[in-house]
C-alpha cells in the first residue's frame, strides 16, 4: 500500500473518530469537520486509485505498441 492510500486511510479514521465524538458530545461542528476529513480521505483514495489505473493502462499500451514495432 502506498503512502497516499495510509494517507487516506488514516485521514478516514480521523474524521470517522471525530464524527463520533462530536454525536457523543453533541458538539456539531466537530462532528460536521470529522464528516469533512472522512469524505476528503474517500475522495484521496478514490483519486489514488484512478491514478494506479491509469498508469497500468498506459503501461499495457506502452507494451502494445512496443511489440507491434518489433513485430515490423
Amino acid at each position: 500500500m502506498s503512502d497516499s492510500k495510509i494517507d487516506s486511510k488514516v485521514e478516514q479514521l480521523k474524521g470517522s473518530t471525530e464524527e463520533v465524538i462530536g454525536k457523543v458530545t453533541g458538539d456539531q461542528k466537530v462532528k460536521t469537520e470529522g464528516s469533512i476529513d472522512k469524505v476528503t480521505g474517500k475522495v484521496k483514495e478514490i483519486v489514488d486509485n484512478i491514478e494506479e489505473t491509469v498508469e497500468g493502462i498506459t503501461s499495457k499500451v506502452k507494451e502494445s505498441m512496443s511489440r507491434n514495432k518489433e513485430d515490423e
